[in-house]
């Protein structure tokens, strides 16, 4: 039992005083740590990122919380750990079908220590986490999505880490991506069974994430997250305001399917629930991103190429030069930046060499050009994508002297990947033989 007498607003640092009666605990859930379910660069914040339709994921998150909730008596300095340190599992599993994203989560609180309760195992409140994706970020300018959380009275432990009535939570959802960077913001409210600590109303909630993530590579990245809470009858009091800041780095071994992310950090104000410090753990299975493109087969449009060349080192061979070695041939690959259709320097001076052999090769009918984008993102934005791709090379081609009459254009989208990376994807193939002379073109 623990007898004391605390002034209202008498927190200092991380401790958070509260009034206990007859030695029972606050009836509320001290553990504010609340891992993404799938979140793309991020370990808490929400995205709008869309899995492909029919797929399974699955994540387990191990994390450590030190002194969430701890009793100060300002007077003589001593502390009680009502919750101090907590070594927990949430074990996730999320079903994606079309634009809609729903997932469970079940957090086991696999050792939590407490100078009130003692130490225990015991299960935590099982949630239920549903997003609905208006506009993808992965393949849209500005990606947004609204989402709501159901979490169960299902806790079992003595400690205050649940919601004896359960609890709730709303939030909209809007990120973007700026090449290898991925920005991300959530904002909504929470609601819980009335529990009151002193003088705060801590049922209902306003809440607010923030997080950016930077591909440092395809498979690997670091991430930043931001995330506060304030309850909404005891604005101003800092007890009421818990905010914490997580640093994070994520990487997949296998390039696709196994993602590892690792985390750490420490409360940013006083608040109830903001630990002195967060050492999170995450092990996950993605399904690749619209695996079922690989089987595509290219649209009979224009011809095949007659060979597969390795889009990191295109190159122009001169047949002609050789008259042994048949008609002349030129084969050509440009790349492009993340959601982009715009010409980096390599490509402009990749496409004057182009040109300058087309105008020393007349006999060159036909250049057929064609549009791919990467698997990530909405069938139908990356087909635009694709077309505005193979559209900047034929302008550039035609501001250069080319005919728009040797030129045929069209695109693929995501429909035709090389199987390789996300980078190798976003192309223009470029091609054509001094025998190619009959294709027709693609408006």
């Amino acid at each position: 039992m623990l007898i004391a007498t605390l002034l209202p607003f008498a927190l200092t640092g991380l401790a958070h005083s509260q009034e206990f009666t007859n030695g029972e605990t606050p009836a509320l859930n001290a553990q504010l740590f609340r891992p993404s379910i799938d979140s793309d660069s991020t370990i808490w914040t929400d995205d709008s990122r869309l899995a492909p339709s029919g797929s399974f994921s699955t994540r387990a998150v191990m994390s450590w919380t030190h002194s969430p909730l701890v009793y100060r008596v300002d007077s003589t300095g001593e502390e009680t750990a009502i919750v101090g340190d907590i070594f927990q599992a949430d074990l996730m599993g999320a079903y994606t079908w079309r634009r809609l994203r729903v997932g469970v989560d079940a957090p086991v609180y696999l050792r939590a220590t407490s100078d009130i309760t003692g130490d225990e195992t015991a299960l935590g409140d099982i949630a239920v986490d549903a997003r609905a994706t208006v506009v993808d970020g992965s393949s849209a300018p500005v990606g947004f999505a609204v989402g709501g959380r159901v979490g169960a009275p299902t806790a079992t432990a003595d400690a205050p880490l649940g919601d004896p009535g359960g609890s709730w939570e709303l939030q909209a959802i809007v990120d973007k991506h700026l090449g290898r960077l991925h920005l991300a913001a959530n904002v909504g409210t929470r609601g819980a069974q009335a529990a009151t600590l002193e003088n705060i109303d801590w049922a209902n909630r306003f809440v607010a994430r923030a997080g950016a993530g930077y591909a440092v590579t395809d498979d690997a990245g670091l991430s930043l997250d931001l995330t506060a809470q304030a309850a909404y009858g005891a604005l101003g009091n800092p007890a009421a305001t818990p905010a914490e800041a997580m640093l994070g780095a994520w990487v997949r071994p296998g390039g696709e399917g196994l993602l590892l992310r690792a985390g750490g950090g420490t409360a940013i104000s006083s608040g109830i629930g903001a630990p002195a410090s967060r050492v999170v753990l995450s092990f996950a299975y993605e399904p690749p991103e619209r695996e079922q493109a690989l089987e595509i087969v290219e649209a009979p449009v224009a011809p095949e190429p007659a060979q597969v060349v390795e889009p990191a080192e295109p190159e122009i061979v001169l047949a002609a030069a050789e008259p042994a070695a048949g008609p002349f041939e030129l084969r050509e690959v440009v790349f492009f930046f993340f959601d982009s259709a715009e010409l980096t320097p390599q490509a402009t001076a990749l496409l004057d060499e182009v040109a300058a052999k087309l105008e020393a090769h007349p006999e060159l009918l036909k250049l057929h050009i064609e549009g791919h984008t990467d698997v990530r993102g909405d069938p139908d934005y990356n087909q635009t994508l694709s077309e505005r791709r193979a559209s900047a090379v034929d302008a550039y081609l035609a501001a250069r002297g080319v005919s728009p009459d040797r030129t045929s254009t069209r695109w693929q989208g995501e429909a035709a990947p090389t199987g390789r990376t996300h980078d190798e994807d976003r192309r223009v193939e470029i091609y054509g033989t001094a025998e190619d002379a009959s294709v027709t073109d693609v408006d």
